[in-house]
């Protein structure tokens, strides 16, 4: 019998949202995953202004996430096909590895009490990648770095559409996204955001 997953919701609720304090969820301004694309800010802004961080605390979050995009680097090739620099095809390899039965393994396995456990790792390893490769796809994508830094975003100067890979990360660890199909999904965002910057 195949595995049955909870929602993105149920488990952003379970290992993400207790990580916050009560003035990031306010900020925030709702308990769940975010939409994949909003327009959340007009166009035309620099990236890093439009962060509610310090000048220090941006440059410690965009540290921790170019730390947990290395640990890609090191872990993966471990358990999957992959070499070479990161792009797509590890998104592929990745996507296809964890199925419905391996993800619902690391949701039973993982403590929601702990914020290295298993199944946050993986998924924050998922989202730094996710990242990475759209902006390799899109190089006017910039980070606007947030609080905890799965909250970081992608931002379009063009059209003010933001992105967030690390939702888009939990997502595929639940029922809502497993099966998406991350490139082919990357690829669709990337025809929408053109789409939108066009005149």
């Amino acid at each position: 019998m195949p595995a049955t997953l909870p929602d993105c919701d149920e488990v952003f609720s379970m290992f993400f949202d207790r990580w916050y304090d009560d003035d990031d969820r306010q900020r925030k301004g709702f308990t769940h995953t975010r939409p994949d694309m909003m327009v959340a800010f007009r166009p035309g802004y620099a990236a890093l202004d439009l962060s509610p961080l310090s000048d220090a605390s941006q440059k410690k979050v965009m540290a921790r996430i170019s730390t947990m995009f290395q640990t890609c680097k090191a872990d993966w090739p471990s358990f999957l096909p992959v070499s070479g620099d990161i792009d797509e095809r590890w998104i592929d390899a990745f996507d296809n590895h964890f199925n419905a039965g391996r993800i619902a393994a690391l949701i039973e396995e993982a403590d929601p009490e702990d914020f290295a456990n298993s199944y946050v790792v993986s998924v924050c390893q998922f989202g730094a990648v996710l990242g990475h490769v759209m902006k390799l796809k899109e190089p006017r994508l910039l980070w606007v770095p947030d609080w905890p830094y799965w909250e970081s975003s992608l931002y379009d100067p063009v059209t003010g559409q933001v992105i967030p890979p690390f939702h888009w990360a939990i997502k595929k660890f639940s029922s809502y996204g497993v099966d998406d199909g991350y490139v082919a999904k990357i690829g669709c965002m990337l025809d929408a955001l053109n789409d939108s910057a066009s005149p």
